[in-house]
C-alpha cells in the first residue's frame, strides 16, 4: 500500500479516532463546482464509511483526496487567441496589457465548468505509539497540501514538525559508500543519485556497484541525495536527504504472509496495512536512531 513515505513527528497526540474524524469533517473533501480548478480535502478510506478515520491495530489510517480540473494550456490558448482577434475587430487595436490579463481570466472562467475532473487519494498512517505520521506520498506540493489541511483541522491539539536527525541523512550517506560501514541490519543496492552542493549538477547510478564508482566523485564534492538500501532482508527502499523514502518494496518473506490475506475486502486492508506498517514503523525509528534521533533544537525552529 505505502510504495513512498514522508514522515513527520507530531507531539500532544492524545486524541480519539472519532474525535479525530470529527475534527477531519471541518475539511472533509467536496468535488470541484464549476467555479474552481482545485479541490481537496479528507474522505473516507472505505467508501461509504460515515468516520474519516479507520483504527487498524494501533494507528489511525486517513485518506486525503486532491482533485484537479485539467484544463490543457493548449485549449487555452487557442481560445485566447480567436478571443483577442475578435478584440482587435472590434477596436481596431490590440489589447493592452490589462484587458489581454481579462480576457484570459474570462476564458478559464468559461472553460472550468467543460474541463474534466481528476482526482488522487494520498493515505496518511498515524503511528500512535511513536508520534509519528507517515503520508504516502514524496510529492512536495501534495505533502504541503496535505499537512496544512491537517494542521488546520487539528492545530489546537496537535503539533507537527518535519523530522530532523542529529546527524544529516546525507552525512550518513556519505559515510557509509566511502567507509562501506554499513549497520548490520541494511545493505547498500546499486542505485544512487549524487549532487554537488555548489552547482547543483548531478549524477544518478542505476544497477552497479556503488562504492567501486562513487567514491572518486564524493571526493569531488557530490554528494548522495538518494540511496538503495535493503533493510533486514525484508524491505528495499530508497533513501532520500529530506529523510522521504521512495520505492519502497516488501521483500519475499513479508510477501509470503500477504499471500493468506483473506478475500474479505475490509479485513484485507486491515490486514495489508498492518503488515506492511508493522514493518515501516521499525524501519523508520531505526533511520532515526543512526542518524542520531530526533534534533530536538532544530524542530523548535521549524
Amino acid at each position: 500500500m505505502f510504495k513512498t513515505l514522508t514522515p513527520f513527528r507530531i507531539e500532544k497526540f492524545n486524541l480519539s479516532g472519532d474525535q479525530l474524524s470529527e475534527k477531519l469533517k471541518t475539511l472533509q473533501f467536496n468535488h470541484c463546482d464549476s467555479s474552481v480548478l482545485l479541490s481537496y480535502g479528507f474522505c473516507p478510506v472505505v467508501d461509504g464509511d460515515d468516520s474519516l478515520v479507520r483504527k487498524i491495530g494501533d494507528g489511525f489510517l486517513l485518506s486525503f483526496r486532491i482533485e484537479k480540473k485539467l484544463l490543457p494550456a493548449s485549449v487555452v490558448r487557442e481560445f485566447i487567441k480567436e478571443r483577442v482577434l475578435k478584440f482587435v475587430a472590434a477596436q481596431g487595436r490590440k489589447p493592452k496589457r490589462a484587458e489581454k490579463k481579462e480576457i484570459k481570466e474570462n476564458v478559464i472562467a468559461s472553460l472550468i465548468p467543460k474541463a474534466f475532473g481528476v482526482s488522487k487519494d494520498t493515505f496518511i498512517w498515524i503511528d500512535i505509539n511513536n508520534q509519528l505520521v507517515y503520508v504516502n506520498s514524496a510529492s512536495k506540493s501534495t505533502v504541503g497540501l496535505l499537512i496544512t489541511a491537517l494542521f488546520k483541522c487539528v492545530a489546537t491539539d496537535v503539533e507537527f514538525h518535519p523530522i530532523s536527525t542529529k546527524i544529516s541523512p546525507i552525512k550518513v550517506m556519505t559515510y557509509w559508500l566511502v567507509s562501506g560501514n554499513v549497520p548490520s541490519e541494511f545493505t547498500i543496492d546499486r542505485d544512487c543519485l549524487l549532487k554537488n552542493s555548489k552547482s547543483n549538477a548531478s549524477l544518478r547510478f542505476s544497477q552497479q556497484s556503488l562504492q567501486e564508482h562513487v567514491v572518486n566523485h564524493i571526493k569531488e564534492g557530490q554528494l548522495p541525495n538518494e540511496l538503495s538500501l535493503t533493510w533486514n532482508d525484508r524491505v528495499s527502499f530508497t533513501l532520500c536527504a529530506d529523510m522521504s523514502i521512495k520505492k519502497i518494496k516488501f521483500l519475499e518473506i513479508v510477501t509470503e504472509d500477504k499471500e493468506t490475506i483473506t478475500d474479505d475486502d475490509l479485513a484485507a486492508l486491515d490486514a495489508e496495512v498492518i503488515l506492511d506498517m508493522s514493518e515501516l514503523m521499525k524501519l523508520l525509528p531505526t533511520l532515526i536512531k543512526i542518524m542520531g534521533g530526533d534534533d530536538k533544537e532544530q524542530t523548535s525552529k521549524t
